[in-house]
């Protein structure tokens, strides 16, 4: 019945959901205020979730020295476009059953936004999701206006920051536990752009956001299998940035040794083409710029 059981996000939403639900005891024969008022009491959940998860469909701006390979983003893009579109089912079902002439005029609205948003595939179906996300604000503006020319008790809800309440904040509060980052992930990603970092302290800090994601996912463990799938590929995701790290210490190493024992080997040519694929994929963090000036004094000089 409620968008947030099939999406799983807890039994406290799912209340809150119902505390609202005041649409089938509504009279028949609706004054325009009351039907804006009956609208906003039905609508302002499934809007203010909507706003809430918007700014998740969209690419983070990329920071000096981000890691390049996010599938762990992408994962999470899907799940906010998924979450858009059970909140725009129920707001449709609720629309099919009103007795408010307003919610009735969104079901078409919302329809088109639910099948926006359904089961994305890659980038290009989270943008048709965001597109339609925007449609659907434009489609609720005129709307807005004339609540208010109406009197209504509230303002109409918008897909926009300021009409995400409490069920819409306790909607996302699992997705960005899952998701992080946290302090220790942020200062960890601050630390890969820090150019008086040293190796180890690099090394440390993403030690630290490691055992910050791992324990987010055991705490995640008992949540919806969305949920957790994203705590987990986003632990692996951190991993994995790590992991990098020591590719790279153990490739510059191979790099320092031809400096010191035969630069012209096969060995060296190895370890040269090694390092130059790294400096192609980017450095992965500012205290790695030893690696590409070793590169160019030892390997350009062969």
């Amino acid at each position: 019945m409620h968008f947030f059981r099939r999406i799983g996000l807890g039994v406290l939403l799912l209340t809150a959901l119902g505390c609202n639900d005041k649409s089938e005891s509504a009279a028949t024969n609706l004054s325009e205020k009351e039907s804006y008022n009956v609208a906003i009491a039905e609508l302002s959940d499934a809007i203010g979730t909507v706003a809430a998860f918007r700014d998740y469909l969209k690419e983070p701006a990329q920071a000096p020295f981000a890691p390049q390979r996010r599938p762990d983003l992408l994962k999470s893009q899907f799940f906010a476009a998924n979450t858009i579109r059970h909140a725009a089912n129920y707001a449709r079902q609720r629309g099919e059953r009103s007795k408010s002439t307003v919610t009735k005029g969104l079901t078409d609205a919302l329809a088109k936004l639910a099948t926006a948003c359904t089961e994305p595939g890659d980038a290009s179906d989270v943008a048709k999701c965001e597109k339609q996300v925007a449609a659907f604000d434009q489609a609720l503006q005129p709307i807005a206006s004339k609540a208010k020319a109406a009197g209504a008790d509230k303002p109409f809800p918008r897909v926009s920051q300021q009409y995400i309440n409490a069920t819409a904040t306790k909607a996302a509060a699992a997705y960005r536990r899952a998701m992080g980052p946290g302090p220790k992930e942020q200062a960890y990603l601050d630390k890969r752009a820090d150019t008086t970092a040293s190796v180890d302290d690099l090394l440390a800090a993403c030690d630290a956001a490691k055992a910050e994601v791992a324990a987010s996912a055991q705490a995640l463990d008992k949540s919806s299998e969305g949920i957790r799938e994203l705590a987990v590929v986003h632990k692996y995701a951190v991993e994995t940035q790590c992991n990098r790290f020591g590719g790279v210490i153990k490739a510059h190493q191979g790099l320092e040794a031809c400096e010191k024992n035969k630069p012209a080997s096969s060995e060296c040519k190895s370890a040269c083409g090694k390092v130059k694929r790294i400096i192609e994929q980017g450095l992965p963090a500012a205290a790695f710029s030893k690696v590409e000036a070793d590169y160019k004094d030892t390997c350009h000089k062969n």
